[in-house]
Parts: structure tokens; C-alpha cells; sequence
């Protein structure tokens, strides 16, 4: 029977602050934001020399159970256009052998990784295939190099270098306007008088403090040292439900002392919504919460919000000590 992989328990690569010339651009397609519950359904890699490609491959993924209505709306893939693709593990063993060693690069690209780790495990049992590749993120890189966007999602930092996003949300597309942001990062960076310092990174303290029972407008940040290259970094974070390695509170105050903000309640403003059990309440309808409902409500709609698992937000925070 198939067991939720944690965040320590995988063996991965560094995510680095670099701006290598030959990497994989990565990309997947999937069902959700969580390798426990979610599928591969897209995947593309190119491997890029001195920034050009060279060499992709990229399918479609058959996956175990029908596509959400929502991932349908973002990604244009429907349950049709899958029929008669290959499965995830006929996949995997193509993908290991293209990647190689090599540095990996992506937006988020983390997510990526947790997905392609977890089906290795799911697929072949552990120790059979494993992704142990370091990685650049986008995301990390362009928040050093391109400051004050006013978020960085990819659409976001492609329209600040004048790309047209048309076609985002597939693996491919989204690949593509990866590498082209990533090389204009690079020229932005070449230019600068001292690139190195663009890439110190900041001290780690902010990740141990005392934590107090407070409302999450109460929570302080209680460090001068912020984070702005961390996903977390200048967005708001909701929680629900009751997570299993720390308290909420605690949850609260590494973000807050990341430069992020904190609500009591989903709001159009929340960008974030981490969930953690609430399978103990029985007064909860339909499996969700009131905060699950209204943040998918919001992300039907268009909002800027993404719904996560306790595991994965524990992967976000260990990703960047």
C-alpha cells in the first residue's frame, strides 16, 4: 500500500543559486499540488547547452483516475487527450536515462522533483531510480535579479522581459518560456558591477525563534534578516486544520519571519492555503473545510491562490535553509 513520502525522507540534490549553461529545463503537467494524491499527466525536459536546446523529450501521462474539472480549465487537457498515452512508470525509466546527472532547472522546480522522486518510489520501490540532480528555480533566480514584481509566477516575470504567455499552463510552452526567462536573468545579471553578491545568501537564523499562541495577525516577525528569494516571501498563508509537526503557530511564525503574512481566514488576498488534518472533526460536510471550499472557490475564479499540503509546505520551508 502506497505511504505518504515526508519532505526528510527524500533524497534530492541542492537547489542552487547559480547560473549554470548546460541544464534540463523541467516541467510537468499534474492533477494537484501533492505527489500523495496527485498524477503526473504532462511531462516535458530539453536539455539546454550554452542555453540552447538541443535535445527534449515531452508526452502526455495516463494517469490512474480522471482529470479534475479545474486542472482541465488551467491546463486545456482533458481525459480524452490522454486516452492511449503512456503510463507513469513506462515514462520514468526514459526520463531517468535523458536526465542524467545533470542540473535541472524550473520554475518552482521543487515541485516538480517531489513528483518525478515520488513516483520512483511508487513505481519501482526505493532504490531502484532516484533524482538527486541539483536544481536552479526561476522563481529564486529572478527574485534576486529582477526585484519588485509584483508576484513571480512565470507569466509574471515573461511579461516583465516582454514574452507573450499565450499557451502557459503545458509542459512544453511552459518549458520554453522557463529558458528564455532564465537566459534573459542571465543577461540582466552580467551587466550587474558585482553578480556574485547578487547570489550571498542570507543567515538562517530566522528559521529558530520562540513561539507564542497568538492570532495570526498577532505573529511578528522577530528577525531583520527576510527572505525574499523564498516563495513564502511577501505573500499571505492561511492554515486549516491540524498539522503534525508543529503547531499552528509555529507554522505562522516561519512564515512571517520569511517576509511573508498570515490570515485567520481565506480571503481574496490569501495566496496561499496549507491544510492540515481534519479528518478528526465530524462536523466538517463534504471532506472540506470552509477555508478548502472558499480558496478553490477563489482559485475557480481566477485568484491568485494555491492549495497545499502540510507535507508540501514543510518542503518549501526546508527547501530554502
Amino acid at each position: 500500500m502506497r505511504t505518504k513520502i515526508m519532505a526528510e525522507e527524500r533524497k534530492k540534490g541542492k537547489s542552487l543559486l547559480a547560473l549554470p549553461s548546460e541544464y534540463i529545463v523541467l516541467d510537468l503537467e499534474t492533477t494537484g499540488y501533492d505527489p500523495y494524491w496527485n498524477e503526473i499527466i504532462e511531462i516535458c525536459a530539453i536539455k539546454c547547452v550554452d542555453h540552447e536546446p538541443v535535445k527534449k523529450i515531452h508526452t502526455f501521462i495516463n494517469p490512474n483516475n480522471n482529470i479534475p474539472k479545474n486542472i482541465t480549465n488551467l491546463t486545456g487537457i482533458t481525459n480524452e487527450m490522454v486516452i492511449g498515452a503512456p503510463k507513469i512508470n513506462e515514462v520514468l525509466p526514459e526520463f531517468h536515462s535523458f536526465v542524467g546527472n545533470d542540473i535541472i532547472l524550473g520554475q518552482c522546480v521543487y515541485f516538480d522533483i517531489n513528483f518525478i522522486h515520488d513516483a520512483y518510489i511508487y513505481q519501482f520501490g526505493d532504490g531502484v531510480y532516484s533524482i538527486e540532480n541539483n536544481y536552479v528555480d526561476l522563481n529564486r533566480i529572478a527574485k534576486k535579479i529582477v526585484p519588485g514584481l509584483e508576484n513571480y509566477k512565470l507569466s509574471t516575470i515573461a511579461s516583465s522581459f516582454g514574452f507573450d504567455t499565450s499557451g502557459a499552463h503545458r509542459a512544453d510552452f511552459d518549458c520554453e518560456i522557463t529558458n528564455l526567462c532564465y537566459k534573459m536573468c542571465k543577461e540582466v545579471a552580467s551587466c550587474h558591477p558585482d553578480p556574485e553578491s547578487l547570489f550571498r545568501s542570507p543567515k538562517k537564523s530566522y528559521y529558530k525563534s520562540v513561539y507564542e499562541k497568538v492570532k495570526a495577525c498577532d505573529v511578528t516577525r522577530n528577525t531583520d534578516e527576510v527572505d525574499p528569494t523564498h516563495p513564502f516571501y511577501d505573500t499571505t498563508c492561511v492554515f486549516t486544520g491540524k498539522l503534525s509537526k508543529c503547531t499552528r503557530e509555529e507554522a505562522m511564525q516561519f512564515v512571517v519571519n520569511i517576509g511573508g503574512y498570515c490570515g485567520d481566514t481565506v480571503t481574496k488576498k490569501t495566496n496561499y492555503l496549507i491544510m492540515g488534518d481534519y479528518s478528526y472533526c465530524d462536523t466538517i460536510k463534504d471532506g472540506k473545510t470552509g477555508k478548502h471550499k472558499k480558496a478553490e472557490k477563489y482559485k475557480s475564479e481566477g485568484q491568485d491562490i494555491e492549495i497545499i499540503s502540510e507535507s508540501v509546505f514543510y518542503d518549501m520551508i526546508l527547501e530554502h535553509q
